[in-house]
C-alpha cells in the first residue's frame, strides 16, 4: 500500500519560517529519506535546531538558513509498522529560542518477502535409497534480497541465493535413507533474509519402505533315514522384495553359495547331507543379503539305530557229515534282513579242508542268497571238528556255528535230529573272479560291488588248493588199483 506523509507548515513567531514534507511510500524495516523544507520568513539570517523523540528518524543537528530563504534537509526514516507511522520533528530558532513541533505521518508497506516451493511434495523410497527434491525460492518483495537456505534432513545444493525483486531459482535436495527407520518422515525447508526479518517454510514429506525382503525355505523339514546313507536338502531362496539384492547362502556353518535375485525371482540349492551316527541333528540354513537381510530355517535330520537298518543272518543246520577223501559242498542261506541294501564279505574259522564260496557279494533287502561251505577231508581227520562261518558288512555281522562229522562211510554216520542236519550237495558252480552283482538300492542308486580282489577272510580262502587236487587224484587211484587187485583174486 503506498503511503501518505502530512505536510504541516507553520511560522515561527519571531523568524518567520515554513516547512513541508514530500510525499512518498516507504518499505518497513529498510532506510528511505523524505525531503523536511524549512523557510525563514525573517529579514535576518538565522540558525536553527532540528530534533526529534521518534526513534526510527534521523536528524540534523542544525542548519542556517539566510533571510527569506528556503532550506532542504534531508530526513531518514526506518519504519517499524506497516501502515501509518506517526512522528515528531521541532525547529527551535538558536537567536530568539523559540520552537515550532511538527506531528506528520508516512505510510509504510511490506516490501520484502519470499516463498517456498518444493517439488515433488511426497516421496515413497526405500532404505538406502538415496532421493531428491527441487527446491523453488521466489522473491516476492520489491528489493533484491539475499536468502540464507536450511533443509531439517538432507542436503542443499547450495545454501544462500540471490534474487531480484519478483525473481526466482531453484536449488536440489538431496537425502540420503541409510539408516532411516521405516515410516513417514517431514521435511522443513526454510528461506530467510540475512537479518531474518522475513522467511518462509516450505515441508515435503518421505515415506519410507522396506523394499529388501526375502523368505527362505528348506526340504523337507523333517526326514528319518538309516546311517551312512543320504538325503537330499533344497534349500529356496526367494526375493520378495522390490529391489534386487545379492545373498549369501550358509549351509550347515559353511559358507556355499552367493547369488543375485531380481523381485520375484528364486533360486533353488540342492546339499546332500551323508549321516554317520544315529540321533536327531539340526539342519541349519541361514541367509543375508547385501541390504541386511537375514533369515534362518533349521530342519530335524533323525538318523535311526545301525540296527535298524543293517542286519543279516545265516541259517542251515549245525551238523555236517563228509566221508574220508570226498569233496562235499553244504549250502548256507544268506538273508538281507535290513532295510537298506548291503554288501557283505564271508569267512570261515576252520580246519585247513574248508573254505567257502563265493566270498563278497550284494544283496537286496530282504534278498536271499545260497553260499557254499567246502569240505574236502584227508586221511586222519575223522571226527568232529568245529567251523565257524562268519559274514560281515560295514554295518552288520552273524555268525553260524557248524559241526564237520568226517566218517570213513557216510552210512555210518550217528542218527541225529534232521533238523540239526545239514544237507550236503554235489560241489556247485563257483562264480568266476571279477562277476558283478548289479543291484538298485532303495535310494534308486545302481551299485556295481566288483568281487574282485575282495578279501577279508579270516583264513586262507578262494579256489581249491592245487595240492588239495593232487591229493585226491592220487587217493582216488590207489583206491581203484586196489579194487582192481582185489577182482582179479576173486575171479582166481
Amino acid at each position: 500500500m503506498k503511503g501518505k506523509i502530512a505536510l504541516f507548515a507553520f511560522i515561527v513567531a519571531v523568524l518567520l519560517s515554513s516547512t513541508s514534507v514530500q510525499a512518498q511510500t516507504y518499505c518497513v524495516g529498510r532506510t528511505g529519506t523524505f525531503i523536511f523544507s524549512v523557510t525563514n520568513k525573517g529579514t535576518v539570517d538565522d540558525t536553527y535546531d532540528i530534533s526529534t523523540s521518534t526513534d526510527w528518524i534521523e536528524v540534523p543537528d542544525n542548519i542556517t538558513i539566510p533571510a527569506g530563504k528556503v532550506m532542504d534537509v534531508n530526513i531518514q526514516v526506518t519504519p517499524k509498522y506497516s501502515g501509518q507511522n506517526t512522528f515528531e520533528i521541532t525547529v527551535t530558532s538558536l537567536s530568539s529560542m523559540e520552537a515550532k513541533t511538527y506531528k506528520g505521518k508516512i505510510f509504510a508497506e511490506e516490501c520484502r518477502g519470499v516463498a517456498v516451493m518444493i517439488s515433488p511434495s511426497q516421496q515413497t523410497t526405500c532404505e538406502k535409497v538415496p532421493v531428491s527434491f527441487t527446491v523453488g525460492i521466489i522473491n516476492t518483495g520489491f528489493i533484491e534480497e539475499t536468502y540464507d537456505l536450511v533443509a531439517t534432513l538432507g542436503s542443499l545444493s547450495q545454501n544462500t541465493i540471490i534474487l531480484p525483486p519478483g525473481g526466482s531459482g531453484t536449488v536440489q535436495l538431496d537425502v540420503d535413507t541409510t539408516g532411516l527407520e521405516e515410516g513417514v518422515r517431514t521435511i522443513d525447508v526454510v528461506a530467510s533474509s540475512h537479518d531474518s526479518a522475513v522467511s518462509f517454510e516450505s515441508q515435503a514429506i518421505i515415506n519410507v519402505e522396506n523394499c529388501y525382503s526375502a523368505e527362505l525355505s528348506i526340504v523337507p523339514e523333517t526326514y528319518t533315514m538309516c546311517p551312512y546313507s543320504a538325503v537330499d536338502y533344497k534349500v529356496i531362496v526367494k526375493n520378495t522384495g522390490k529391489l534386487a539384492d545379492n545373498y549369501t547362502i550358509v549351509f550347515q556353518g559353511n559358507t556355499t553359495e552367493k547369488v543375485e535375485l531380481n523381485p520375484d525371482r528364486q533360486k533353488e540349492f540342492t546339499y546332500t547331507v551323508f549321516s554317520d551316527t544315529s540321533g536327531a541333528y539340526v539342519i541349519s540354513t541361514k541367509v543375508n543379503s547385501a541390504h541386511g537381510v537375514f533369515l534362518e530355517s533349521d530342519a530335524v535330520l533323525n538318523i535311526r539305530p545301525v540296527k535298524e537298518c543293517y542286519s543279516v543272518d545265516l541259517s542251515n543246520g549245525n551238523l555236517a557229515f563228509v566221508e574220508v577223501f570226498k569233496a562235499a559242498a553244504v549250502p548256507i542261506v544268506v538273508k538281507n534282513t535290513g532295510e537298506i541294501a548291503d554288501t557283505y564279505t564271508v569267512s570261515v574259522v576252520g580246519p585247513e579242508w574248508v573254505y567257502v564260496s563265493p566270498e563278497t557279494f550284494g544283496l537286496l533287502p530282504s534278498e536271499e542268497k545260497s553260499i557254499y561251505l567246502y569240505l574236502e577231508p584227508s586221511e586222519g581227520v575223522s571226527g568232529n571238528h568245529s567251523v565257524e562261518v562268519g559274514i560281515d558288512s560295514q554295518y552288520s555281522h552273524d555268525k553260524l556255528d557248524i559241526t564237520a562229522s568226517v566218517v570213513s562211510d557216510i552210512t555210518e554216520a550217528p542218527v541225529v535230529d534232521k533238523n540239526d542236519v545239514t544237507t550236503v550237495v554235489e560241489e556247485p558252480e563257483e562264480p568266476e573272479d571279477g562277476e558283478n552283482v548289479t543291484m538298485n538300492a532303495s535310494t534308486g542308486v545302481t551299485m556295481n560291488i566288483s568281487l574282485t580282489n575282495v578279501t577279508g577272510a579270516l583264513i586262507e580262502t578262494g579256489e581249491r588248493p592245487f595240492w588239495k587236487t593232487i591229493v585226491v587224484v592220487v587217493i582216488t587211484v590207489i583206491i581203484i588199483v586196489i579194487l582192481i587187485i582185489r577182482f582179479i583174486l576173486l575171479v582166481k
